[in-house]
């Protein structure tokens, strides 16, 4: 018992492990060009199709394909259009292992995470690390998915076990239910069926009952599916609520056809599969679990048509999702340099108006929302690399000197965007660490006062790329001192009123300081020049401000004057 709840626990492990390197594999790996090319393989129906019967006969789950195609899509590499199409014959795919029962795929899981592993960690190999992460993410995966159904396998060896099984063997609704459940353990349903048919020798079970027990399975899916993608939101979960619909439509259906040819006498699936002579003995369960996945299939076919639209209904596209995909860019003037610097400072500037949001979650009239800031960083981190790749794309085509030039310098300023995101979230991490685990009012009181004044500073930044000629001329004056945090904390502790938290103090102190220092380097970069004679008002309330507060406590006490 112990080893079966140990390994319950590797295999979930594993499993949610590799999804999250897989997505973050795909992420990095998927490069407009490399996107271009899938979407050019994957763009006919018929080599989706191929795909999806390829990657179920292998992977013997069609839910482990669902979740890699959670990656592809979440990167942008296939669209949720080629995702259905794959799904849907990834569960005709896996019908292989129940006629070709010798498969096994725990070896491929092991290898992929050898290669991924071992070769990831050697010097030669450092340039393919993104690949060979994948590589391991992948293997992961199926690894978490195989230990899983290891001990659903087990099951059948327990005492309890053959108990329920004794108890269920006359009984209908007892294998209908005990196949759904044994789904939610088993991560395969062609497993279940291997594992059912075995108990037909023995007379366990007759073979009606084996087919009603598929039909649970196939249900099960469904609810397993939703169980494990419980975390997916966006694009991504409408994979898995497409799969979830048409499995249970699927086992459902079935399930109604049997009982109407079992309990009412209508000849209808069973008796044409059971009571005839047309197939022999050991076809007829395994013929019996092939109708269940053709149905699905047939079901996700008629869905497919108006999937998109209910599956967005029902799984509506994030702020992150929103927010990750770009609004300006576009591969068509990838050649044009002055088109392209263009749409990525368009880019850059619709990036930085969401930088506030990254505060959010400490911000003293928030709610705390951890996952809408953690999902706007994702979000935002996404975004960056879908400009650093275009930029790269545009390097790669061989520029003039001045061309490079500005776009490198394009490349630079989002380099520090990058830095400005780090430092923030760090920054965040760093408060909140203070407002949990601090019971200092005076610890608390200087945590609210950097975040409030971090966020005006990015609010402000935000209104200034968007051509607000006072927030610039304010932002430049405040971010031209960023010093004296540090040294006002170390103040504090030193006269022992925030000693206890002196640490966190200093460490988000610091991570403030370096968030306002590229907050200056990025207005002088990123903002026009401006007429200094234009906000001549805002220019004297800054002036006055500053004459009557220290100046190495400008950048709160100035910041919480305003």
């Amino acid at each position: 018992m112990i080893t079966q709840f140990s390994l319950t626990l590797a295999g979930l492990a594993f499993f949610f492990g590799g999804l999250a390197g897989a997505k973050s594999g795909f992420r990095n790996l998927a490069t407009p060009r490399m996107r271009r090319v899938i979407q050019r393989i994957a763009s006919h129906p018929f080599l989706a199709a191929i795909w999806g019967l390829v990657a179920g006969g292998i992977a013997q789950s069609a839910t482990g394909v669902g979740f890699i195609l959670t990656g592809l899509v979440a990167a942008g590499a296939i669209s949720i259009s080629v995702a259905l199409v794959v799904i849907v014959f990834a569960n005709l795919g896996t019908t292989l292992l129940v006629y070709v029962a010798s498969v096994d795929t725990r070896n491929i899981a092991y290898i992929l995470i050898g290669i991924g592993g071992l070769l990831g960690g050697l010097a030669p190999f450092r340039q393919y690390r993104v690949a060979l992460h994948l590589v391991g993410s992948v293997g992961s995966l199926f690894l978490g998915l195989l230990l899983l159904r290891e001990v659903g396998s087990d099951l059948p060896g327990n005492p309890w076990f053959e108990s329920i099984s004794v108890v269920v063997g006359g009984s209908a609704i007892g294998a209908f239910l005990m196949g759904l459940g044994l789904r939610i353990f088993i991560q395969s349903t062609s497993a279940i069926a291997l594992v059912a048919m075995a108990f037909v020798l023995p007379g366990l079970f007759t073979e009606s009952q084996v087919l009603l027990l598929i039909h649970g399975a196939t249900i099960g899916v469904g609810v397993s599916t939703l169980i494990l993608g419980r975390s997916l939101r966006g694009i991504p979960r409408r994979i898995i609520l497409f799969q979830s619909i048409i499995n249970l439509a699927g086992g459902a259906f079935l399930a109604v056809l049997w009982i109407g040819d079992r309990t009412l006498d209508v000849p209808l699936v069973a008796s044409f599969l059971l009571d005839s002579a047309w197939l022999p003995d050991e076809y007829r369960l395994p013929t019996g679990f092939l109708i269940q996945q053709v149905t699905v299939a047939t079901i996700g076919l008629l869905f497919l048509p108006f999937a998109p639209r209910i599956l967005a209904s029902l799984s509506p596209t994030t702020a992150a999702e929103h927010l990750a995909t770009p609004e300006f860019l576009s591969a068509t003037f990838v050649h044009d340099v002055s088109t392209s610097r263009s749409l990525v400072s368009s880019e850059q500037r619709r990036l930085i108006r969401h930088l506030p949001s990254l505060l959010d979650a400490i911000a003293a009239d928030s709610n705390g929302d951890q996952r809408s800031s953690a999902e706007t960083a994702d979000g935002i981190a996404q975004l960056s690399t879908e400009i650093s790749m275009f930029l790269q794309e545009i390097l790669a085509n061989g520029l003039d000197s001045t061309s490079a030039s500005e776009i490198l310098n394009l490349r630079h300023q989002q380099m520090e965007i990058n830095d400005l995101v780090a430092a923030t979230l760090e920054f965040s991490q760093s408060v909140e660490a203070i407002h949990n685990e601090s019971n200092n009012a005076g610890s608390v009181r200087i945590a609210v006062a950097m975040t409030e004044g971090l966020h005006l500073l990015l609010s402000m930044l935000g209104r200034a790329v968007s051509g607000e000629v006072g927030d610039a001329s304010v932002l430049r004056i405040l971010t031209s001192d960023s010093g004296g945090i540090t040294e006002q904390i170390r103040g504090e502790i030193a006269s022992g009123s925030v000693l206890d938290d002196g640490t966190r103090l200093l460490a988000a102190g610091a991570y403030f300081e370096r968030a306002v220092w590229i907050l200056g380097r990025l207005q002088l970069d990123l903002v026009e020049d401006l007429d200094p004679g234009s906000d001549l008002e805002s220019t004297r309330v800054i002036s006055k401000m500053t004459t009557t507060v220290e100046p190495r406590s400008i950048t709160t006490e100035a910041i919480a004057k305003i």
